[in-house]
C-alpha cells in the first residue's frame, strides 16, 4: 500500500500543514524501510551519477550501480511495497520470476517478506549482473540468474548499456555502449505456478508478453513496466488485451507522462515519452474465467 496517498482538498490551512507532517511522521515511525531511504538519501544524493558503490541494511550489504536509480527504486520496491504479494496458501515455496533483474531488489525484498522462496532472475548486462549475484549472495537468496535478454524470438540482439537501471534494446544509432547479448524466450522457462512475474525490460516487453500469452495461465501475479516510444505506434493497448485475455483484472499506476500533453511531450534519453506500471492479478473468485497452459 502507498504510504503516501494523493493530493487532498483539506477544509482548513491548519489541516493543510499538520496532516501531510503527521501522515509522513507516523510512517517513520512504523517503517525501517523508509528510515532507511531517508538515511540512504542523505548519504547518497550528492554522489555522482553512474558511479558504483555500496550501502548495507539490517547488517547486510547492497552494492549498487547508480545511486539515483538505487534510491528510486529502493523507496518502489521496499518503502511503497511495489511487489508485496501475498503467498501461496500451500506448503509450495512462493517463486519469483525477474525479468529485468537489474542489481536484484526485487529479490532481496521478497527475502525480507518469506523465510524461503525460489528464484529466478534475467539480466544481460554483465556488469549489473555481477552486482546482482553479489547481492543475491551476501542476503542469501539462492536461485537462479540468467545473463541473458528476454525477446520474442531467441538470437542475438544489440544492447544499449546505461550503467544504472535503463538498459535496453538499442533502437538508435550505434554507439560505443551498444554490445551483443543473447536473447531467449521466457516461455521456455514458464513450466510450473509463478506467484509473481516481474517484467520491466524498458519496452521490450511489446514482445515478450505476447510470447508468453499461451503461459500466463501458470501467473498469479504479473507486474509490467509498459514504455511508449516518441513518433512510434503505442502497443500498450494490445498488451492490456492479452492480460485480460488471460484471465486477469489489470491495474495501473503512471510513472511519466506529460503534464500538458495537449501542448507539449517530452522524451528521455531512451525515447520515451511515457511509461506506467500495470499490476495483473488473477481473480480468486468462483465466477472468474479459466484460462489452460500449453
Amino acid at each position: 500500500m502507498n504510504p503516501f496517498p494523493g493530493p487532498f482538498l483539506p477544509r482548513s490551512s491548519v489541516r493543510a500543514l499538520l496532516g501531510p507532517v503527521w501522515r509522513y511522521g507516523r510512517f517513520w515511525a512504523r517503517s525501517p524501510e523508509y528510515r532507511a531511504w531517508l538515511r540512504f538519501n542523505r548519504r547518497l544524493r550528492q554522489v555522482p551519477r553512474f558511479k558504483p558503490g555500496q550501502v548495507s541494511y539490517r547488517r547486510l550489504p547492497i552494492r549498487y550501480a547508480d545511486a539515483a536509480s538505487f534510491l528510486s527504486a529502493w523507496h518502489e520496491i521496499f518503502v511503497c511495497g511495489l511487489y508485496e504479494i501475498n503467498g501461496p496458501g500451500d506448503s509450495r515455496l512462493p517463486l519469483l520470476v525477474d525479468a529485468g533483474a537489474n542489481i536484484g531488489l526485487a529479490p532481496l525484498y521478497w527475502k525480507t517478506r518469506f523465510p524461503a522462496f525460489r528464484y529466478l532472475g534475467f539480466e544481460p548486462d554483465p556488469l549489473v549482473a555481477q552486482i546482482c549475484r553479489a547481492n543475491l549472495e551476501a542476503w542469501g537468496c539462492g536461485g537462479t540468474l540468467h545473463e541473458l535478454a528476454l525477446a520474442g524470438t531467441a538470437g542475438r540482439r544489440r544492447f544499449l548499456r546505461d550503467y544504472a537501471d535503463g538498459g535496453a534494446f538499442n533502437h538508435r544509432a550505434s554507439t560505443a555502449e551498444t554490445f551483443e547479448v543473447p536473447a531467449v524466450k521466457l516461455s521456455e522457462f514458464i513450466t510450473e505456478p509463478v506467484d509473481l512475474l516481474k517484467i520491466d525490460i524498458e519496452g521490450a516487453e511489446d514482445e515478450v508478453l505476447p510470447e508468453i500469452e499461451a503461459r500466463l495461465g501458470w501467473v498469479r501475479n504479473l507486474f509490467v513496466e509498459i514504455h511508449s516510444r516518441k513518433n512510434e505506434p503505442q502497443s500498450w493497448g494490445g498488451l492490456i488485451a492479452c492480460l485480460q485475455r488471460a484471465g486477469f483484472r489489470c491495474y495501473t499506476r503512471p510513472l511519466r507522462a506529460p503534464w500538458r500533453p495537449f501542448v507539449e511531450t517530452a522524451e528521455n534519453a531512451l525515447g520515451f515519452d511515457d511509461q506506467f506500471n500495470i499490476f495483473a492479478v488473477r481473480p480468486t473468485d468462483a465466477s472468474s474465467p479459466k484460462v489452460s497452459c500449453e
